[in-house]
Formats: C-alpha cells, sequence, structure tokens
C-alpha cells in the first residue's frame, strides 16, 4: 500500500504533467475551478468580510468567475492583485475560535493571488502550487484541526483523496471539446457541500 507521502509524490507529478498539455486560457480555468469551493465556505467569506467590506469580497470572487470563464482583463487582474497585496492582517492576533476561517482566508487569497499573477505573468506554479495545492491544504487543516462535532474525519480523508482524482478529471474536461458546457461546480459538487456545513460551527 502506498504511504501518504507516495500518493503526494505521484499526484503532484501528475498534475504538473496534465497543467502543462494545457494551454493559457485553459490553465485559467482550471485555477478558477480549484479555488471556487472557498467562496462557498461561507465562514471564510463572513471573516474576509470582518476585514474588508462587501465591494472587496465581490471583487475577488467577480475575478474568479471572469477566470472561468476566460473573460478576465489585463484591468481587473491588476486591480486585484494589488488589492490582495495590500490587504493584509496579524494571524498571531486572532481569537483562537477564528483560527480556522483566518487560515482558509489565508488559503484562498493567496490562491487567487497566485491566480492573478499567471494572468499576468504566466508562470506555471502558480496555479499547481498557488492554485491547486490551496485546496487541498484547506482540507488536510480540516483533517488535522478537525474538531468532535465536525465531520468525520473519514468522511475528509475521502474528500482529500476524491480530490486529488478530481483535479486530473477536470484538466481532461477542460481540454476536451465541451469546455463551454462545463459548469464550475463539477466534480466539486460533495466538497462543496462539506464546506457550507462548516457554518456556524
Amino acid at each position: 500500500m502506498d504511504s501518504l507521502l507516495d500518493n503526494w509524490n505521484k499526484y503532484s507529478e501528475s498534475i504538473s504533467l496534465a497543467i502543462e498539455q494545457l494551454n493559457k486560457r485553459q490553465i485559467v480555468s482550471f485555477g478558477a475551478w480549484s479555488l471556487f469551493p472557498f467562496t462557498k465556505d461561507k465562514e471564510i467569506m463572513k471573516f474576509i468580510a470582518s476585514l474588508s467590506n462587501k465591494i472587496f469580497i465581490d471583487k475577488i470572487i467577480s475575478f474568479v468567475y471572469s477566470c472561468w470563464d476566460g473573460k478576465q482583463t489585463i484591468e481587473e487582474t491588476k486591480n486585484v492583485y494589488e488589492m490582495l497585496i495590500a490587504f493584509k492582517w496579524d494571524s498571531d492576533e486572532i481569537p483562537m475560535e477564528r483560527e480556522d476561517s483566518s487560515q482558509g482566508a489565508i488559503d484562498f487569497l493567496g490562491g487567487v493571488e497566485a491566480l492573478s499573477e499567471f494572468v499576468l505573468k504566466g508562470n506555471k506554479n502558480d496555479i499547481t502550487q498557488g492554485c491547486a495545492y490551496q485546496i487541498l491544504f484547506r482540507i488536510d487543516y480540516k483533517i488535522a484541526f478537525h474538531q468532535e462535532d465536525d465531520i468525520d474525519i473519514t468522511v475528509l480523508e475521502d474528500i482529500y483523496t476524491k480530490e486529488m482524482k478530481n483535479q486530473l478529471k477536470m484538466i481532461e474536461d477542460i481540454s476536451g471539446s465541451q469546455k463551454e458546457a462545463l459548469q464550475i461546480e463539477r466534480h466539486h459538487e460533495e466538497l462543496i457541500s462539506i464546506f457550507a456545513k462548516y457554518e456556524g460551527e
């Protein structure tokens, strides 16, 4: 049986090779798809809102959708990138009960920053490490720091394994001729439902 490290090494090699086969628009769409589940985690969104405002969040989420549709502009991308660079908080001063949301916000906004950097500079590592990995880091955080009243840890572990496979499935879908018919929720329906269950917990 493969170890967790073996599984990760196989995944990271496979995802990097798969992304190499995509064109730039397809890569941008994949990056947006990777980050989309974060936007459905209401606790993360509420945390970001508490440190900014609705306009900030709306622009970030709109950018993710624009990237999925291939409609992002350089002006929009630069604006989002500059917003994110300026948006900081001291995680050491966050109360313990908000640490989960704070870490989720770090993962999400870091991913959006990486996505915007790829649009501007074209470094594929921004998508592999900055987007694809981020959602796995989020699930892994939930596994490591889950509470007894949270969802069963075995469910999270299953979701983690599925996410590795689903990313490769989505790359195959995006590279196909029917991309325009795809929905951004594709292959993430279960993960989105899991994230939504943490609201208010």
